[in-house]
């Protein structure tokens, strides 16, 4: 297979076999920084599919110190992108004093941080959505997701999770509105930098040692 090499950008024609494997060419790795035995994360959207390096733990660690505070910029910029998102929530989950006890996942059209063990749409999580109102995405805050609940012991729980959301925000000075009735809305159309980050950061720190 013929690699056309255009600066750093690789373009390259190969075919998918009977059982749905397919044979990337070398210089279309090295272009993306993939090398053997590394982990990739697949997504596909609008007939495209897009493959991105996974980044290890030694290669995100001191992005986040425990105090919350980002020493390096994050190079994110989340334009209908929910792999991005995934990327962007690993590397805050790693980098946070209580990130093993974390996960991050895609369900319910969202991608989303939350502690480990727990049900999504009873307790407080990080959520990036797209919707036609949010064409850029976004990320909110979330008490708990209340359209998948029929049980008013949980609906009362969502409501104590966010109660204890807004607490936390007043506490950290942040005016943010409100959400629906799941949660707060964090950031709109997002590019993340040292400012962004530290929110993120300073805000599940707070929450998770306040409850």
């Amino acid at each position: 297979m013929k690699v056309k090499e255009l600066g750093k950008i690789a373009v390259a024609k190969t075919k998918v076999h009977g059982k749905g494997t397919i044979n990337l060419p070398k210089g279309i790795l090295e272009v993306a920084g993939i090398q053997p035995n590394n982990e990739v994360l697949l997504y596909a959207k609008n007939g495209e599919i897009q493959i991105k390096r996974i980044k290890t733990p030694e290669e995100l660690m001191g992005i986040l110190p425990a105090s919350g505070e980002v020493t390096a910029e994050f190079p994110y910029s989340f334009r209908g992108a929910f792999a991005d998102a995934l990327d962007f929530f690993e590397a805050l989950r790693k980098g946070l004093p209580f990130g093993k006890d974390w996960e991050t996942g895609f369900i319910y059209g969202k991608v989303y941080l939350k502690p480990k063990g727990v049900d999504l749409r009873t307790s407080i999580h990080l959520s990036y959505f797209e919707l036609p109102n949010y064409p850029n995405g976004a990320i909110t805050i979330d008490g708990g997701i209340k359209q998948f609940l029929t049980s008013p012991q949980e609906v009362a729980l969502v409501d104590q999770n966010l109660s204890s959301i807004e607490k936390t925000l007043q506490q950290l000075t942040l005016n943010l509105r409100p959400f629906g009735d799941n949660g707060f809305l964090l950031i709109e159309g997002p590019e993340f930098g040292i400012d962004e980050a530290s929110l993120l950061a300073s805000l599940l720190t707070a929450l998770t040692f306040s409850t």
